[in-house]
């Protein structure tokens, strides 16, 4: 235990700080995995889950729980799996096809964030 005044002054502000850090972060964990589950499951309410989810991480970051970039990217990861699953649910097609000119698709495999046709796959017929 601390001895001096100013030493048991920063152990309460600590234990105040402590519990206010862990329920933000409690609070953020479980926004992010209901997030995750919802995407999994279907995209509908996916939207509104996102919104939630952006804001708890930035509210954490600006309080000082999480570090403002890890905040960002989890945004940004978490933005990118809902459209991800927006477009695949939305679509008829799949994610690894492409539409042609005589309206048929072909498969293809992204490298390096560049869409090319994989000489593996067969295209539908």
């Amino acid at each position: 235990m601390a001895r001096h005044k100013s030493a048991q002054k920063r152990a309460r502000q600590d234990v105040k700080r402590r519990e206010r850090n862990r329920t933000i972060r409690t609070r953020t964990r479980s926004v992010v995995k209901t997030l995750r589950s919802e995407l999994e499951a279907n995209a509908a309410g996916a939207a509104e889950k996102l919104r939630e989810a952006e804001s708890a991480l930035r509210k954490a970051a600006t309080k000082g729980v999480i570090p403002k970039r890890r905040a960002s990217r989890q945004v940004s990861r978490l933005a990118k799996a809902a459209n991800r699953a927006a477009r695949s649910s939305s679509a008829s097609q799949s994610l690894y096809t492409r539409p042609i000119a005589d309206g048929g698709t072909v498969p293809f495999v992204r490298v390096g964030g560049a869409a090319r046709v994989s000489p593996r796959l067969e295209p539908p017929s």
